[in-house]
């Protein structure tokens, strides 16, 4: 009887490592840039790696992906990346200057249970350009968030307000001058 209780045991213990996403397995998400022209380009900075003391903790790697949805465009992105797109570290979306399908960028974030509430939303006139561009040291993503840290911000709640009660959606716009990502 103890020898079958001991192999329950063991087999209860094994059982829940089976689906798990293990960390290293994961691309963490710190920025999301969407095009809606011609179907969705949607660009993606995933946290780089860190590890010994020449590793810069502000660099990202740029994954592209194009699909008629937003989420065709990501599952897309994931399909070219080592491991599966981990939103909740996601600090900013990027939005083209003339983006116009709130609903389905409300919908895809809001099914996507990873994704916090708390992620500033700007525009741009080329967001792919603004995801892989720099401000002196810092990420796009660093940088844009650290901005809007005590100012007042477009995050996902306050973009789902002005969309269901109908308001017009004014965001801040994230460019480039110097060489150095800049919101005016």
């Amino acid at each position: 009887m103890s020898k079958i209780l001991l192999i329950m045991i063991v087999m209860l213990a094994l059982a829940g490592c089976g689906k798990s996403r293990e960390l290293e397995k994961r691309d963490y998400v710190m920025a999301i840039a969407i095009d809606d022209k011609e179907g969705y380009n949607v660009s993606t900075a995933v946290a780089k790696p860190t590890g010994g003391s020449d590793s810069n903790p502000n660099e990202e790697i740029v994954f592209s992906g194009k699909g008629d949805t937003i989420d065709d465009a990501v599952s897309d992105i994931n399909n070219r990346t080592k491991g599966q797109l981990y939103m909740g570290h996601n600090r900013v979306i990027i939005l083209s200057g003339d983006f116009n399908d709130y609903k389905g960028l409300i919908d895809y974030f809001s099914n996507n249970v990873e994704m916090s509430r708390d992620t500033i939303i700007v525009k741009s006139n080329n967001p792919s350009k603004i995801i892989s561009a720099k401000n002196n040291e810092d990420s796009a993503s660093r940088y844009i968030y650290n901005y809007f840290e005590n100012k007042k911000k477009v995050d996902m709640d306050r973009l789902m307000d002005y969309y269901n009660k109908g308001e017009e959606i004014i965001l801040p716009e994230a460019v480039i001058e110097n060489e150095n990502v800049i919101i005016k």
